[in-house]
């Protein structure tokens, strides 16, 4: 297995510096695929993509945007055999559900996953963290907009829990009332983690460590 990044935010920017120099450093000439897969709905995803050139060339690394946007990107041939060219694969924030309804089952998740597993480096922001877990509440997106309180799903399966980013602003993003509907829907059984904002969660080789601002905490007891 590569390494592998869970990060709360801050992806591409100054407070991203840290984990990013790190994972830079520990990827043997680094061939870094910005992943802008989570924001493939957002009329500005291309945003995403050119923030992350220039965030990492800033670091002495150079990266290239994949536009692997949607379901028919990640079945593409073509796309994922493009994939196989790099050892480090970022994806940075948005939708969670778009991205794990994208990715699930697909040949793109396949090649990255099977770079992973020979020791791509994996980085994974906000939404990309999200369904990185072995449940994920990839339904957030209707819970923020309409009110709607949809169940965790299965994610990925990277790791042996769930995970919520940008933890530390949950008071900030929703009322006391939403904060115990949050609490009420987190699966019955299982390990779920916040990840502040700002910090990743980073795991090398058999070892966890925190980069960042922030903390890691056990969201069943501090939500």
């Amino acid at each position: 297995m590569g390494i592998l990044a869970l990060i709360g935010s801050g992806e591409f920017t100054p407070a991203g510096n840290e984990v990013d120099k790190f994972l830079i450093s520990q990827t043997k000439n680094p061939k870094i695929a910005i992943l802008p897969t989570a924001a493939g709905l957002e009329p500005d995803f291309q945003k995403w993509i050119n923030d992350g050139i220039a965030h990492f060339k800033k670091l002495g690394a150079t990266a290239t945007g994949i536009h692997l946007l949607n379901r028919k990107d990640a079945m593409n041939n073509e796309l994922s055999n493009h994939l196989t060219n790099f050892n480090f694969f970022y994806f940075s924030g948005g939708d969670p559900g778009h991205l794990l309804d994208t990715l699930k089952g697909s040949p793109a998740w396949k090649v990255i996953l099977n770079k992973f597993k020979s020791g791509a480096t994996l980085a994974a922001a906000s939404a990309g963290a999200m369904v990185i877990g072995n449940s994920v509440w990839a339904r957030v997106y209707a819970f923020d907009k309409k009110g709607e309180v949809l169940p965790w799903e299965p994610g990925l399966n990277l790791v042996n829990f769930g995970l919520i980013p940008h933890f530390n602003e949950i008071p900030h993003y929703f009322n006391p009332e939403q904060i115990e509907l949050v609490k009420k829907n987190l699966p019955k059984i299982g390990k779920i983690i916040g990840i502040d904002e700002n910090t990743a969660y980073v795991k090398i080789k058999k070892s966890w460590r925190i980069l960042g601002a922030g903390s890691i905490h056990n969201a069943r007891t501090t939500l």
